[in-house]
């Protein structure tokens, strides 16, 4: 990047490939959504990196076994045999806060803010989707009740190159939330 980042850099304890974020002043929110993104206001962040996709079975089952966490509760992905038996490229899901937390500590990151995630996805042009600002034509279309492996839509890319930001699994942010 012009600032002398680089543009990709590798987690050393998951070996996920994390996307340089440059900082910059971006619109978070919106004047014409639902009330908990109202109003629209200018956020000013610093350069940071976050993870291109989503938090594999594969990272998480590392981090189990790493760690010997158990969870706070223990999670669904402890107990039930169907979790555990989920293919590795699939996003980890059914984890609360406390566990995305511990992953992230384990792998010397962190969760995102609110405003880092918003700005990973629209980028500082303010972009309605992480594409761009019209819905996507000819992808095919996602499943809004299945979870699908980590970079399957293709067209589902920001400008700083983070997949999967406006579908796929739920994601953690450091942020709690307050009306």
């Amino acid at each position: 990047h012009a600032s002398g980042w680089p543009l990709l850099i590798v987690g050393d304890r998951d070996g996920a490939p994390m996307v340089l974020v440059p900082g910059d002043t971006f619109k978070m929110g919106s004047d014409d959504g639902q009330a908990a993104e109202k109003p629209a206001h200018s956020v000013r962040l610093s350069s940071y990196y976050i993870d291109q996709h989503e938090v594999t079975n594969r990272q998480f089952r590392l981090f189990l076994g790493e760690a010997h966490y158990h969870g706070q509760p223990p999670g669904k992905w402890l107990t039930d045999d169907k979790a555990r038996a989920e293919s590795e490229s699939l996003p980890v899901v059914m984890v609360n806060a406390h566990d995305a937390m511990a992953f992230a500590a384990w792998a010397a990151k962190q969760l995102p803010t609110e405003a880092q995630w918003e700005m990973a996805a629209r980028s500082s042009d303010n972009r309605q989707y992480p594409w761009g600002n019209q819905p996507i034509k000819g992808s095919r279309p996602r499943d809004l009740l299945a979870i699908e492996p980590k970079l399957s839509f293709a067209d589902d890319v920001s400008q700083c190159g983070a997949f999967d930001m406006a579908g796929n699994a739920k994601e953690w942010t450091r942020d709690w939330y307050d009306s």
